[in-house]
């Protein structure tokens, strides 16, 4: 069952002469990492990429980790960090 809401979901206001406009980086939990523009709209999506946070680099690559370690070893240590092109290639790990 769905929480109750009295907001709606998405953008909902959006002023393009107010804004600093760009796009946001955030971790979708057990997804990925994806970027979105200032309307909601996914930009890209790289599946199995963690964050810790994510890091949008020059030229459209990604930086991530592919997991995380288990937390009996170290809270929150990641297992590796990657650097993936647009298309999820990994360039450099």
């Amino acid at each position: 069952m769905g929480k109750p809401s009295v907001h709606p979901m998405g953008t909902i206001i959006y002023n393009p002469e107010k804004c600093f406009n760009g796009y946001t980086v955030f971790q979708a939990n057990e997804h990925g990492a994806t970027i979105i523009d200032m309307n909601g709209g996914v930009v890209n999506h790289w599946k199995g990429l963690q964050g810790f946070p994510n890091k949008l680099l020059p030229g459209g690559y990604m930086m991530g980790s592919r997991g995380e370690r288990n937390p009996k070893y170290g809270w929150q240590d990641q297992k590796d960090l990657v650097q993936v092109d647009w298309d999820g290639n990994v360039v450099w790990e």
